[in-house]
């Protein structure tokens, strides 16, 4: 989710997870039956707990449940209690001139569906029928005549691949308002040893964003409500038991006693740098760590067996493991991380660090000491000199036969004449000396006089895929952002 945009951004995901436009956080979980000593759900623990009307909480005794991955929560909200809401936003910018957006929880309290209102009607979208008309516009309902004539005016597809990944992307406009809500349908799928998804889905469920095109959207509306305004959800139930003080969060995220999921969770969340993974995505969020940092390891690159040995196939299944099993991960999960991430002569050490620190919190603090220290693949064959950059990012042959262009930067100035970019350099994030994350390289006036009279722009370029075959999707890994520093001094240096 972008929460970088540079128009006010709200958003809720997961069970939920809800970041308003302010940055305050919150989250509101139904009917917890996690134990706060054991971590794992049980039916006492349900029966304790009381739902968004205050009601008791019901333990599903259905003989087909098989796991929480396959078939969400055992504990539910009563059905008597109805329907569960949280009001997201609303914004009114003159009268009969408004939009409101409102999420309904599911069991855990994930987003079922969301309810879009308009003055010309409500448009509504189901996390189930998200998925079974997938790129199909039908797959929105709508109140009203008016609102169904003119749905393709507000609704659009932003991206439909299911044979790729289990997520579906709709973006609703509203030009009365300037206000826009992206809806993320994603769903759990079982992925086999390549890394591809497969089979029937579990578990489908909503992400909201909310996007303001008013900076000053606390001025330019009439009337403003809603969590992405204040921050705050109206909860009811026993909501504390979850995010309270002495809470689960409290006691499980955090602590080896935690459950695999939970524990799988903290570690990827850490390793890959990333608070709002969920579980469907742990296993690419991982596999691109891996992807992008195992070149100079023990892995040479081979990104599945990375992945295989920082999450072991046999704990991916989510269901009860035993404390002995949780702790095996997280030492093979240690163990690979810092095999990636340190120099060989620090491997060691980065495992004692993350072992002693507290709770699981060493994964994060392993990763910012020792990323900075990661080698480069190709040490004999390094660039040096500004004269010896290319002037384009290399491409290589994959083991598969596809084109990969190398992640990178290119430097380049502006073309009056020809009203164009153009390329003086290109930096190979691979092929410089010393420390990958710091880059540093001098140039005059006399040989490069554009760079020196010329408007400059430098552009990062990732890792991706350039094959003849359409049909594959493209790689698109997560890359660090970079930093561009110049300087102009006696010897005309530029250095960055």
């Amino acid at each position: 989710y972008n929460l970088t945009s540079c128009c006010p951004s709200c958003v809720c995901y997961g069970d939920p997870n809800c970041v308003s436009f302010a940055g305050e956080k919150d989250r509101w979980v139904l009917c917890d039956a996690r134990s706060t000593s054991s971590c794992r759900q049980t039916e006492n623990v349900c029966n304790q707990q009381l739902d968004h009307k205050n009601n008791n909480c019901v333990w599903n005794d259905d003989k087909s449940w098989i796991s929480v991955f396959k078939n969400g929560s055992r504990c539910e909200p009563n059905p008597e209690s109805g329907q569960a809401w949280i009001h997201m936003y609303y914004a009114e910018t003159e009268r009969n001139t408004w939009i409101d957006v409102q999420i309904e929880q599911g069991e855990r309290g994930i987003i079922d569906n969301v309810s879009i209102s308009t003055p010309i009607g409500d448009f509504e979208l189901n996390a189930v029928r998200c998925f079974e008309y997938e790129d199909n516009i039908e797959a929105w309902t709508t109140t009203s005549n008016q609102a169904a004539n003119r749905i393709e005016d507000y609704v659009t597809l932003k991206q439909c691949d299911v044979e790729v990944t289990p997520e579906i992307v709709w973006n609703f406009y509203d030009p009365n308002t300037d206000v826009s809500v992206q809806v993320t349908c994603s769903a759990n799928q079982e992925i086999d040893s390549n890394g591809n998804y497969f089979g029937p889905l579990f578990v489908e469920r909503l992400g909201v964003q909310v996007e303001d095109g008013n900076n000053m959207y606390y001025k330019d509306h009439l009337e403003i409500s809603g969590f992405c305004v204040n921050g705050m959800m109206d909860k009811a139930g026993t909501y504390e038991h979850t995010t309270g003080p002495n809470g689960v969060d409290a006691n499980c995220l955090v602590e080896l006693k935690a459950s695999m999921t939970q524990t799988v969770l903290n570690v990827s969340r850490q390793i890959c740098n990333d608070p709002e993974v969920q579980r469907a995505g742990v296993e690419k969020c991982l596999y691109e760590f891996c992807d992008q940092y195992s070149f100079n390891s023990p892995f040479d690159g081979d990104a599945l067996a990375c992945l295989d040995a920082m999450f072991p196939p046999q704990y991916r299944e989510i269901r009860s493991y035993s404390n002995s099993n949780v702790k095996k991960f997280v030492n093979a999960a240690r163990s690979a991380f810092c095999s990636v991430i340190a120099p060989e002569n620090l491997v060691d050490q980065c495992e004692t660090e993350i072992n002693e620190a507290d709770g699981l919190n060493g994964f994060i603090q392993a990763r910012a000491k020792y990323i900075t220290m990661i080698t480069l693949p190709d040490p004999n064959n390094c660039i040096t000199k500004w004269d010896d950059l290319p002037e384009e990012l290399p491409k290589v042959e994959d083991k598969d036969g596809y084109m990969i262009t190398q992640t990178g930067v290119l430097v380049e100035y502006y073309d009056d004449e020809n009203d164009e970019w153009l390329t003086v350099k290109a930096i190979p994030q691979n092929v410089v000396c010393g420390n990958s994350a710091r880059w540093k390289f001098t140039c005059n006036d006399k040989d490069y006089k554009v760079l020196f009279e010329k408007q400059l722009r430098f552009t990062q370029v990732k890792t991706y895929l350039t094959p003849e075959d359409e049909s594959i999707a493209l790689l698109c890994p997560p890359t660090s952002g970079v930093k561009i520093k110049l300087q102009r001094g006696e010897k005309e240096e530029t250095s960055f």
